[in-house]
């Protein structure tokens, strides 16, 4: 027991100091380096703010980062909102190969020690946290995300630390993290609308306050180097949508279907996740966790959003991923080890293999969300987890 107890801590230092190697190894890689990917559009946005200069100007994001990758043929624009400068900023300031590198030692930080605490968070045996480890070094998304330099792993810190501190009765933090989440809120829009009718419902204002004064302050900051950010991004969203790109949603597929210009058309699926959500709220929320129903939310947002949903961005998904893996290692029978490790398997075989295709076929990943509903509704049962507690069923 005294030798296994530091190699708990030993193992994961271990993996993230061989990583983090690897990862300034990898920058060195291609003619001007690491290819940035999308990485470029949050520094360039966030150099272009901090000089007060419009973030969201095509035309001034494309001269800057063709300073940085002179193979772009066409900028690539930053969609988020004006809250997400006060992080993109600080990097900006940076010489952009050095941020880079830390952007990539961050994000993977986010993703191995948010995988270990979601772990221990749902149950899992201590002695089999390694799993977790495996998990977020092995999942397809975790690679691309890295890969690709994406904002989508603070995402998923902020809705690991409201789980936090919602458990722990620290409301104010709690919100406060949601405004992490907020960065992309067409991924987990009905995760949102559930967090207004609960807060609501249980009188947690704090929450609220938390997430407000947040969002508040972090606009301000990028309000106070560019005062003109706000009408800047509304302009650019209606009238620079980006529209050219075809995600792996159903809204895409109705596009191709009925008229590639009509973009109106990606947000029809959200008309049938509100109807989703309007039966799911009242059947719940009287033993609602936000633990059981996280995951859910989720993959139903995931499932009917207006757009996004790239394969990066499944990084999020480690949340439903640890609890299958827990419940799994909890009731190690032959069969559902084995239909869990080959559905974990082909998910990301085929995720890798279609990443090897271009930009205009990735919607073809729309099969990513229903796969992963199919497992979560077999493999995610209701039972007890390593403490005692019975669980919920938290079914699709």
């Amino acid at each position: 027991m005294l030798i296994r107890r530091p190699l708990l801590y030993i193992a994961p230092a271990a993996i993230a100091a061989l990583t983090v190697v690897f990862l300034a190894r990898f920058q060195q890689l291609g003619p001007y380096g690491l290819y940035l990917q999308d990485f470029v559009e949050y520094w360039s946005a966030g150099h272009l703010n901090a000089s007060g200069q419009n973030p969201y100007d095509p035309d001034l994001m494309f001269d800057l980062e063709t300073k940085l990758r002179p193979d772009l043929g066409e900028p690539v624009m930053m969609w988020n909102p004006p809250w997400t400068l006060a992080l993109a900023m600080p990097l900006g300031l940076l010489p952009c190969h050095v941020a880079h590198l830390l952007w990539l030692i961050f994000s993977l930080t986010i993703l191995l020690v948010g995988s270990d605490f979601l772990w221990r968070f749902y149950g899992g045996i201590p002695r089999y946290r390694g799993i977790s480890w495996f998990i977020a070094l092995s999942f397809t998304p975790t690679l691309l995300v890295l890969e690709m330099g994406q904002i989508t792993p603070l995402i998923l810190l902020g809705l690991i630390g409201f789980l936090f501190f919602e458990r722990n009765g620290r409301d104010s933090l709690a919100g406060a993290c949601l405004a992490l989440a907020a960065i992309k809120p067409h991924l987990i829009y009905l995760a949102g609308l559930a967090i207004l009718f609960w807060v609501v419902e249980r009188r947690r204002w704090s929450i609220f306050l938390g997430a407000g004064t947040t969002l508040v302050v972090a606009t301000a900051v990028a309000v106070i180097f560019n005062p003109s950010v706000l009408n800047q991004y509304w302009y650019s969203l209606t009238h620079r949508p980006p529209e050219r790109f075809y995600s792996p949603t159903i809204g895409t597929y109705l596009r191709l279907l009925l008229g590639p210009e009509k973009f109106w058309l990606q947000f029809v699926p959200v008309v049938l996740g509100l109807g989703w959500f309007a039966w799911y709220w009242p059947r719940w929320r009287r033993v609602w966790q936000w633990s059981e129903q996280l995951p859910v939310l989720l993959l139903a947002s995931y499932l009917t959003a207006s757009y996004g949903t790239w394969p990066f961005d499944y990084v999020v998904m480690l949340i439903p991923v640890m609890i299958m893996a827990v419940r799994v290692v909890e009731n190690p029978r032959a069969g559902i080890v084995v239909y869990a490790g080959v559905s974990y398997l082909c998910f990301n075989l085929l995720a890798s293999w279609l990443r090897t295709f271009s930009y205009e076929y990735h919607h073809w990943s729309i099969w990513m969300t229903p796969m992963l509903i199919l497992m979560y509704m077999t493999l995610a049962k209701p039972g007890t987890n390593a403490s005692g507690q019975v669980r919920q069923n938290a079914s699709c």
